[in-house]
């Protein structure tokens, strides 16, 4: 499932709305159409002057996988699972499908305002959408898949710095080992990450060593190289997402996501338990009849 963040928010649930097949999925707003909830929108945004409309509103998408159909009530429940994962189950919001591509896709529309008053925070948000993506996939038994920021796209695409394209080059002139590192199996080997030993095993089944730089006994950063290589490379000079600071945030979401999904397992033995418990107390043994 792939998860985009899109820009404009504000006026997201009118754009979501205009494609030629666009059917509403779910909205606990009154509005039945994006033209009646604009007021609503407005009023929403006026309880938070403060704050500016595009950011207060959210417009995102989910995106099916290839070869995974989902009926109208898979989308609803992985629409609700999302929102419940990223802590606005309550707030205003609306989503709406789209089938005119091969791969159909929803446009969620939510506002970050809470019905207790409070403002959902947006740090880390396409870490957070990311990670509640995961949740609204799992719950269908769907693999997920992120589209990451404009930044890291182009990271992805192109080399992402004066040093990898001078690692290649030397690599070129001298005819050794090119000490580049392929940004998705850095970013693979991230998403399932519970820790920087983990994530550090993972990047070596991928050929690519990792290890702490260290300044005045102190971590500062990731370096990584490629297996027989003698040239590290900043993290952060193969993409800004592979900072120490981003990678640690990824890391953390990735540990409280498997966190949650345990204590969820944990909750569901336990209720199951009761209920055989229960089941038991009223089953008559046999020999009771008589």
């Amino acid at each position: 499932m792939l998860y985009k963040k899109h820009e404009g928010a504000a006026r997201g649930d009118a754009y979501a709305e205009k494609a030629v097949r666009a059917e509403l999925i779910c909205t606990n707003m009154l509005g039945r159409n994006a033209a009646e909830r604009a007021e609503e929108w407005r009023l929403n945004c006026s309880r938070h002057p403060q704050v500016d409309p595009d950011r207060l509103i959210v417009h995102c998408s989910l995106s099916r996988p290839t070869g995974h159909p989902l009926s109208l009530e898979d989308w609803k429940r992985a629409v609700e699972n999302f929102l419940a994962a990223l802590g606005a189950l309550g707030a205003d919001f609306a989503a709406t499908r789209h089938t005119e591509t091969p791969n159909d896709h929803a446009h969620i529309t939510y506002s970050r305002s809470l019905p207790d008053g409070r403002i959902l925070s947006d740090s880390n948000d396409f870490w957070r959408g990311r990670a509640a993506a995961y949740e609204a996939a799992r719950s269908l038994g769907l693999l997920v898949e992120v589209e990451a920021p404009h930044d890291a796209r182009r990271a992805a695409a192109t080399p992402t710095s004066d040093r990898m394209v001078n690692a290649r080059r030397r690599a070129a002139r001298r005819g050794t080992q090119d000490s580049s590192i392929d940004p998705a199996h850095v970013r693979e080997a991230l998403l399932s990450a519970r820790s920087l030993d983990s994530f550090a095993a993972d990047l070596h089944a991928h050929g690519i060593e990792l290890k702490p730089a260290v300044k005045n006994g102190r971590t500062t950063g990731l370096l990584l190289r490629q297996l027989g290589s003698e040239e590290w490379l900043a993290g952060s000079s193969i993409s800004r997402e592979f900072s120490l600071q981003r990678v640690q945030a990824q890391i953390e979401l990735n540990r409280q996501t498997i966190l949650k999904r345990e204590r969820e397992l944990l909750v569901e033995r336990q209720r199951a338990g009761i209920e055989r418990q229960r089941q038991a107390q009223h089953v008559q043994h046999p020999r009771d009849r008589y």
